[in-house]
């Protein structure tokens, strides 16, 4: 799949970065235009395995001059992301997504514009009375220190397990 698009905003509100003040404040960026391509495909092998890929490109203007800002105009430039679902026998799925960005220039963002985030899940269905899945699964699989939000503590690496269940 591919689509190519266009957007405009109006009075996007964003929290831009006062140098004078030296803090946050919310800032109406008057009118943004956004420009994108985003190319996406799925792919199956039988029915044990599917791997879905999509790209996108994006670029951002505003009519305000701005120093550096947190949501609106800090964006991924460039986003990967790759998921992969394999179902290795009939009680147990691996599944995995990985995603590498290169995001706007921002000079308040600590550490570089280039981020990976991978989460993996190894899946065991029960079958008891009623199904029941138990879920071990890690988020922030490359211990990245990229900041999602620029300023703040990029998230810390995350193992969990669960077990879950209709009745």
């Amino acid at each position: 799949d591919a689509l190519l698009f266009t957007r405009g905003d109006g009075h996007a509100v964003d929290w831009v970065w006062n140098q004078s003040s030296n803090r946050w404040e919310a800032t109406d960026l008057e009118r943004v235009r956004t420009d994108g391509v985003t190319l996406s495909g799925d792919c199956a092998a039988g029915d044990s395995l599917n791997i879905r890929q999509a790209f996108t490109f994006l670029h951002k203007e505003s009519e305000v001059d701005r120093y550096a800002a947190r949501y609106v105009m800090d964006y991924p430039e460039h986003r990967y992301r790759l998921d992969i679902a394999w179902r290795v026998c009939r009680r147990v799925e691996i599944l995995t997504a990985q995603t590498v960005r290169y995001q706007a220039q921002n000079p308040k963002r600590q550490g570089g514009r280039t981020g990976v985030d991978g989460e993996l899940q190894f899946v065991y269905h029960l079958t008891f009375t009623h199904p029941l899945r138990l879920t071990i699964a890690c988020r922030d699989l490359w211990d990245d220190d990229f900041q999602f939000v620029p300023g703040q503590e990029p998230p810390v690496q995350l193992v969990s397990a669960s077990l879950a269940g209709n009745w």
